[in-house]
């Protein structure tokens, strides 16, 4: 148990307790855009382009 010994309080500022919202914003960006990549990476793989050997595709 921690007993304050100045009960007034002594002014000063607000404690930094939250996360830093920029940073939060930052990595979930970061995140985004590298799933948005994966994405398009995946889907672009996947097509298939078949040429006819016959000759007859002129």
């Amino acid at each position: 148990m921690v007993i304050n010994p100045n009960p007034g309080g002594s002014g000063g500022g607000l404690p930094l307790t939250g996360a830093q919202t920029g940073l939060v914003a930052s990595v979930g960006a970061a995140l985004l855009a590298g799933g948005v990549a994966l994405f398009l990476v995946a889907r672009r793989r996947r097509v298939v382009l078949v040429v006819p050997q016959d000759g007859s595709a002129e």
